[in-house]
């Protein structure tokens, strides 16, 4: 027979039916403290829903890809603009330990400044400071 749910989650044969859910429950287990039996109403609409969940000869949907555009140009330009706004001349030692190596590496850059590409940060304050 086909039940729903009261007002507690359904434990029944290895599977948990939330409040309001229908499903089928054979007669001897029938406990009308925990589920109702479903009018035909329900029964027709459950049947239905299974039917269409069921069909499988519609051709599967293919999933859409979608482009994911970035505006990294745009966001390397504004870095590159706000690292050209700063000079790095005017900040003291201790506050210029706090900047990125890239962000010093760009401002070099900008200042056709030439590094070691594996110079370590006190090398690009040293050429930044001039020390």
């Amino acid at each position: 027979m086909i039940v729903k749910a009261l007002n507690i989650p359904v434990r029944y044969k290895g599977e948990t039916h939330p409040s309001g859910q229908l499903f089928e429950m054979e007669d001897t287990h029938f406990n009308k403290n925990i589920v109702k039996k479903a009018t035909a109403e329900e029964e027709e609409e459950a049947m239905a829903k299974y039917s269409r969940a069921a069909d499988r000869s519609a051709t599967p949907a293919v999933p859409v890809k979608e482009e994911v555009k970035t505006d990294i140009v745009v966001d390397v330009k504004k870095k590159e603009d706000a690292v050209d706004a700063v000079d790095y001349k005017t900040f003291s030692r201790s506050k210029l330990e706090s900047i990125k190596n890239d962000d010093l590496k760009t401002y070099l850059d900008k200042n056709e400044v030439k590094y070691a590409d594996d110079a370590e940060k006190k090398d690009l304050i040293y050429l930044i400071l001039g020390e």
